[in-house]
């Protein structure tokens, strides 16, 4: 129910345009392997994990990662998806009041847009985008007993932050083609969202294509008085299909 309401609310934005013209679809399905870096505050101090890459993807209990885009004439509306369930265990800066702290981060975040093409030629592709991002965070730091006693917090909430962005495309050869995307969000002290994406993509036939690049994601947001910071950081690879 909440993915078709954002879909639709994305769709009702597109201004009417001739009949002529027909949408062109773009799924992307993708994997991602992020170094993360965390911050969430304690009546202690800030619990802080910036485990690697292939610490977090050992960490990983679930990744969900996908792009879904409609485009007609110059308008178009975009729709990515992300859920992660991770978790990471390390020592405390307290101490001996604590022997570790466990940090649990559980999230789905989707971001839509509607795009406006800004200009086009052979070689190149300007856009620029607005939308919101919608946030459904779970977190839990658990300290382990040292000269305390164990004890938990749970920070969660959901919240949509308006963004936006630009997206940018170029043609490099008959089979090459790179792309950069940014976008800011939030614009509160409150509440603050970021990211850049930039690929190389191969065609391998006229529909379909394998990306590889990069992706840093950064969410702050403060809850129940806790200032929670989230980082996530790495390769991307993936398959598009256009139809």
């Amino acid at each position: 129910m909440r993915n078709s309401t954002f879909a639709a609310m994305l769709v009702a934005a597109i201004p009417t345009v001739g009949h002529a013209e027909k949408w062109e679809k773009v799924i992307t399905l993708y994997g991602w392997v992020p170094g993360m870096d965390t911050s969430i505050a304690t009546e202690f101090g800030d619990i802080e994990s910036n485990p690697s890459g292939s610490d977090v993807l050992s960490d990983l209990e679930m990744v969900f990662m996908g792009t879904f885009e409609a485009h007609r004439g110059r308008w178009g509306i975009i729709k990515d998806i992300i859920y992660v369930d991770l978790s990471d265990t390390q020592d405390t800066p307290f101490g001996r009041l604590f022997s570790e702290g466990t940090t649990d981060i559980t999230a789905w975040v989707m971001s839509g847009y509607l795009s406006y093409q800004l200009a086009e030629s052979s070689t190149a592709r300007y856009e620029v985008l607005g939308g919101f991002r919608y946030f459904d965070l779970d977190t839990s730091v658990s300290l382990s007993e040292g000269t305390r006693p164990s004890q938990s917090r749970s920070l969660n909430d959901n919240w949509f932050d308006p963004v936006i962005g630009v997206r940018a495309h170029w043609k490099l050869s008959e089979k090459w083609s790179a792309s950069g995307f940014a976008d800011y969000g939030g614009f509160s002290d409150s509440s603050t969202t970021w990211q850049v994406v930039g690929t190389l993509d191969y065609d391998i036939t006229e529909g379909l294509s394998a990306r590889f690049g990069y992706r840093h994601m950064d969410i702050r947001k403060t809850i129940k008085g806790s200032d929670v910071a989230i980082g996530l950081s790495g390769p991307i690879f993936g398959l598009t299909y256009r139809f």
